[in-house]
């Protein structure tokens, strides 16, 4: 029966993938359209945002070369350049002729088209760097060493105060956070073409997201159905489910046809015990025993295993686990499919019967 339910479920999950895949189609063919018009609207923005810097670049380049042309007459010369001591990088008090070359790109002199091409790339970080090292400390900044005479009382007090300012919520007042807004980067128009571009891209992840469960769950259902659960598929109910037991020092939980683990009662992650590995029972009763191995590997030895003995009972459950060996485990695991009673079979009924309260009926013949 449970294998029948499978296949079922599998034929439906087929066609729910073939209808999720349609859907993830027509919302890909969306999101490509409503792209390549962000595309075009974004590029025309970058195009105009690259000529606005490019004319910031040439402005400010302008006056450096209007600044430093002290005879105005449209062209840099080297006894213009050796008298800016920026010039000056090794700091040795002049401006060499190898430090000229290379501010005029190896000429005489240069044009302002000459400066804007070859020069401007090579005074423009000197420029800033000049600028950074005789830029005054702003008036608003703490003294550095008042700060080191505070103290790491103060300093630790200090933090925790930012710390329950931020907590409270209270640590930008309404009226900044209104000063620090920035004004919109787009126009209306452009703006709701990218919002559009934005739920289009959200609705094809969402579609795929879809697809992508229907297709694991169908990977894991035929999986399923491709494992040895049984003669007459009396394990199939186990597959799916985990049953865990828990000592004085830590939690096992197997999960049939899957793994085994372990985890520390003080916590901490799982350790893999194995995973499903097949059956290895004695003689000709193999659903007698189950081997997990390929777990973690244990420090400086081999990889974790774990043999289930499979035992008749009335209850799925994990009754006991041991480590016969280093990195070897061995777990009993009482389930009502290890019966296997047949019709007329008078003492493995007894044997069930024995086990169950006073009072309770169950069928034994199909077990």
């Amino acid at each position: 029966l449970m294998l029948v339910l499978f296949q079922e479920r599998v034929r439906q999950l087929e066609a729910d993938q073939q209808e999720a895949d349609s859907v993830r189609e027509e919302k890909e063919a969306l999101k490509r359209a409503a792209e390549e018009v962000e595309s075009r609207v974004l590029e025309q923005y970058r195009r105009v945002e690259e000529e606005e810097r490019q004319r910031e670049t040439e402005k400010l380049a302008f006056e450096q070369f209007h600044r430093l042309d002290s005879n105005q007459d449209g062209r840099l010369e080297a006894a213009e350049i050796t008298t800016q001591t920026m010039f000056d990088q090794n700091k040795d008090g002049a401006v060499s002729d190898e430090e000229v070359k290379l501010i005029l790109a190896g000429h005489d002199s240069v044009s302002w088209e000459q400066f804007l091409e070859s020069s401007w790339p090579v005074i423009r970080p000197l420029l800033q760097l000049e600028k950074g090292l005789f830029q005054p400390p702003s008036t608003e900044d703490e003294p550095v060493d008042q700060e080191e005479e505070q103290g790491d009382e103060e300093e630790e007090e200090e933090e925790d105060q930012e710390e329950e300012v931020e907590d409270d919520g209270k640590a930008t007042s309404q009226e900044d956070t209104t000063t620090t807004e920035q004004p919109p980067k787009y126009d209306d128009e452009t703006q709701a073409i990218i919002d559009e571009a934005n739920k289009a891209r959200e609705a094809y992840e969402e579609a795929d997201r879809v697809s992508r469960d229907v297709a694991r769950e169908i990977k894991q259902l035929q999986e399923a159905l491709e494992k040895d659960v049984g003669e007459d598929d009396e394990f199939a109910p186990l597959a799916g489910e985990c049953f865990e037991l828990t000592d004085t020092e830590y939690t096992y939980k197997l999960c049939p046809f899957d793994q085994v683990t372990q985890r520390s009662k003080s916590g901490g992650v799982e350790t893999r015990l194995g995973a499903w590995g097949s059956w290895v029972g004695p003689g000709d009763n193999k659903y007698h025993m189950m081997l997990y191995d390929r777990g973690q590997s244990c420090w400086n030895g081999p990889q974790r295993s774990t043999h289930v003995r499979l035992n008749c009972g009335t209850e799925s459950a994990v009754t006991s686990v041991s480590e016969p060996n280093r990195c070897e485990y061995f777990m009993e695991f009482s389930t009502p499919g290890a019966c296997r009673l047949a019709r007329g079979d008078s003492r493995a009924r007894r044997a069930v019967a024995g086990s169950l309260a006073p009072g309770t009926n169950v069928r034994l013949d199909h077990v």
